[in-house]
């Protein structure tokens, strides 16, 4: 018998997201409800070691990123009306 674990979360567990530095491991949190914030975050050097994220402002990667913060900052508000639910699936956390 197999037995397989899942994990999933819930849009309202979604609180923020951190921007890290892959060079120097400096991160910036920023919270979901501003998205506009994290645009900026995006385009500047990392704050510590100077490093570039390699974002450019109205690129379409950087819209892509703050259009999708933004959407994940709202989806738990739309779903509260809704008859259904969602949940994203994560790879459950070892330990």
């Amino acid at each position: 018998m197999t037995v397989e674990k899942a994990c999933f979360i819930l849009p309202s567990d979604i609180k923020a997201i951190r921007i890290t530095c892959t060079k120097c491991g400096t991160a910036t949190l920023v919270p979901l409800s501003y998205a506009l914030e994290l645009g900026a975050v995006l385009e500047r050097n990392c704050v510590v070691c100077g490093s570039s994220t390699g974002f450019k402002r109205d690129t379409t990667e950087w819209s892509g990123m703050v259009l999708l913060v933004e959407k994940l900052g709202k989806l738990s508000e739309t779903m509260k009306s809704r008859e259904i639910s969602c949940s994203f699936q994560i790879e459950c956390p070892t330990g």
